[in-house]
């Protein structure tokens, strides 16, 4: 699989909430940066971090830029979700990837919430 098919599964696979999908795509030692929040170092604490956002209901997700150079991409775009609150959310965001192998290795996420 090519970088682009690996981006394109795994940006769905976040579209979908399909968590074991996701860390399907991810290197067993991947880690995940949420810039100015935490890092997840591991397939387990990926996995824990996706599980925290069961309560999110995916409504919208829009990707204004998909860049392949390599094995590195990355990805923007704004996604809304409804959260446990009940409560239309909505946030840009940017997520920049690492492969090696066809799996991710490294994942930096961005987000700000649209006003």
């Amino acid at each position: 699989m090519n970088t682009r098919d690996v981006i394109e599964n795994i940006v769905d696979a976040f579209d979908r909430s399909d968590v074991e999908g996701i860390l399907d795509i991810m290197a067993e030692g991947a880690t995940w940066e949420m810039l100015g929040d935490k890092t997840f170092i591991g397939k387990d604490q990926i996995r824990d971090s996706l599980n925290g956002m069961a309560d999110m209901e995916m409504l919208d997700s829009t990707k204004n830029h998909i860049i392949i150079e390599e094995n590195n991409a990355s990805v923007d775009g704004i996604v809304a979700y409804k959260g446990k609150d009940g409560k239309v959310h909505e946030m840009y965001y940017c997520d920049i990837y690492e492969l090696s192998h066809g799996k991710v290795t490294k994942m930096i996420s961005y987000t700000v919430n649209k006003q």
